[in-house]
């Protein structure tokens, strides 16, 4: 009994020193983006006037490095003893903080799908409720979490399903957020396919016709619409099949990428919408809608143009 004992706390002592390799490693890939993108950042951030999207954009890039630091700091500096191994109370302290990048994250997919639909108010009140929805219930579910963390400690060594307490409002917490990005991308893809069919050349090959609908689902982002849901896809199946200790473990995964995913795009809605950008693509007409130029960039009005 006491060798499986021990076992069990070699284990999860080893476990813990992954999880602290992980952690430190995306705290490096992030401040990695974020020294990739700081020229960007000023020219497209600090040297233009201070909106919302701008404080969006900065609350994400450093509230999200100071976060992940420090986290990386407690990681590296705990001194658990192991006796008090075996368990742990969930971290609500870091669900609350992914829920805020979340949040914001998803305010920026938002913007990003308004103006693929040229500004339709229509689109506006698809996303609006949904993410008025989404907030509640996370808001609902979390602060649920917070009030009984202090009653319950969760064995590392089985899954969260096990503390049904807990789990069934993670779950749901998880569910809402997976159905919301599914939507944002369901959107992101059905304007993007309509711009396909629009630009459409039935005399161009088949290998042409891929190559524009490749390049109108980057210029148009759909791609960061993808990588968040396919990503609350998988945040649902890990929470169902790793065991407690991974799950703490990998929450920093989405809070990482929401951050990057967040400040990436908002920089490319920036430099899309850009002065220089803008008049080359309108050229001599100033009355010309500016829509276009922001949701598809390098959109083959150009090319039409310069022939």
């Amino acid at each position: 009994m006491d060798a499986a004992a021990d076992n069990d706390f070699l284990r999860i002592a080893t476990d813990a020193q992954t999880i602290r390799f992980l952690q430190v490693a995306l705290t490096i890939l992030l401040t990695y983006n974020y020294v990739l993108s700081l020229d960007d950042e000023i020219e497209y951030i600090w040297k233009k006037r201070i909106s919302s999207v701008s404080v969006i954009y900065l609350m994400l890039r450093y509230f999200g490095i100071t976060y992940m630091l420090y986290s990386s700091v407690a990681l590296v500096t705990n001194t658990i003893s192991i006796d008090k191994a075996p368990t742990r109370s969930y971290p609500a302290l870091s669900l609350w903080f992914n829920c805020l990048v979340s949040a914001a994250n998803q305010i920026v997919l938002q913007l990003r799908l308004y103006a693929l639909y040229s500004g339709s108010r229509r689109v506006l009140f698809l996303m609006v409720p949904g993410f008025v929805v989404e907030t509640i219930v996370m808001i609902v579910c979390i602060t649920l979490v917070t009030m009984s963390i202090d009653n319950t400690q969760l064995d590392l060594s089985v899954t969260v399903s096990a503390s049904s307490n807990i789990a069934l409002k993670i779950y749901i917490h998880q569910i809402a957020m997976m159905g919301y990005e599914c939507l944002l991308f369901s959107a992101a893809l059905s304007a993007a396919l309509r711009r396909y069919r629009e630009e459409l050349d039935p005399l161009s090959s088949n290998w042409n016709q891929l190559t524009r609908l490749t390049d109108i689902l980057i210029e148009g982002n759909v791609i960061s619409f993808l990588i968040s849901s396919v990503y609350s896809v998988i945040n649902i199946v890990l929470l169902l099949t790793l065991k407690v200790e991974w799950v703490f473990g990998t929450l920093n995964i989405g809070f990482s990428l929401g951050v990057t995913i967040g400040c990436h795009l908002i920089l490319q809605i920036r430099r899309a919408a850009s002065p220089t950008l803008l008049d080359y693509d309108i050229g001599e007409d100033k009355s010309a809608s500016l829509w276009p130029s922001i949701i598809f960039p390098y959109s083959s009005r150009r090319f039409a143009r310069r022939r």
